[in-house]
């Protein structure tokens, strides 16, 4: 593994047993995560090919959450009203962030593009896989809908949609029509609701997306056999 600046950003690079086509992974963090929580990912699902896991642009470190070997690294794509989500949850709230129009969305946009074109020249004509955890897979699938900009494939890892009013049409219009998406969430995630998730799940498969979709038996986490079954979708859309 290295770390290399790109696009602005500082990105770790995870590189599998290597071929001219294999693919290239870009996977984005959740809010308050870090490049660090995901790279593990990239060399235990033994796939060839490049793994790219950037660090969000913000800081949003609490000094207070301190680990045996010092303070841990959190970073995020945009910032989010912490104490409002935290006493949503505490009231058991079903946190649908379809209504939301975040603030920073249209600046961690553009950073996002800035990377993908990067990556692009650096590694041209590989199939990418764009996605992401949470906050990450918000931004991915943000960033595909609005802008056309289509990957080999979408990964939506237990993350939500935002800003539902501009982003319905757009998937009516057919921007996602045969685009393979793997899309996972828990049915006990209390951070980003599960039922907005299956709501999202139908509109995508409505829009004729190639839709994987994984609920399973948990949190807001990403389980080993969710892993599994995103290595089966990575290998099986790098080969269509």
């Amino acid at each position: 593994m290295r770390i290399e600046r790109l696009a602005e950003l500082d990105v770790q690079i995870v590189a599998g047993p290597d071929a001219p086509e294999a693919p290239v992974v870009l996977l984005l963090h959740g809010f308050s995560m870090s490049a660090d929580d995901l790279a593990p990912f990239g060399a235990s699902m033994g796939l060839p090919g490049i793994f790219l896991f950037p660090d969000g642009p913000l800081d949003v470190a609490d000094v207070t959450d301190v680990t045996a070997t010092g303070p841990r690294r959190q970073r995020a794509w945009w910032r989010i009203d912490t104490v409002a989500r935290d006493a949503a949850i505490a009231a058991g709230v079903d946190r649908d962030l379809s209504d939301e129009v975040p603030a920073g969305l249209p600046a961690a946009r553009e950073g996002l593009s800035r990377l993908l074109d990067r990556i692009d020249g650096r590694w041209p004509g590989r199939p990418l896989f764009l996605g992401g955890f949470s906050q990450g897979a918000i931004l991915s699938l943000d960033m595909v809908v609005r802008t056309g900009r289509l990957p080999a494939g979408l990964i939506l890892l237990s993350g939500a949609r935002v800003d539902a009013a501009a982003t319905a049409p757009l998937l009516r219009s057919g921007r996602v029509h045969g685009l393979p998406i793997f899309q996972s969430h828990g049915r006990g995630d209390h951070e980003l609701s599960f039922r907005a998730a299956e709501a999202l799940a139908s509109e995508l498969g409505s829009a004729g997306a190639a839709l994987t979709w994984r609920p399973f038996d948990g949190g807001h986490e990403i389980p080993l056999p969710i892993l599994r079954d995103l290595k089966k979708f990575i290998r099986k859309s790098t080969a269509r």
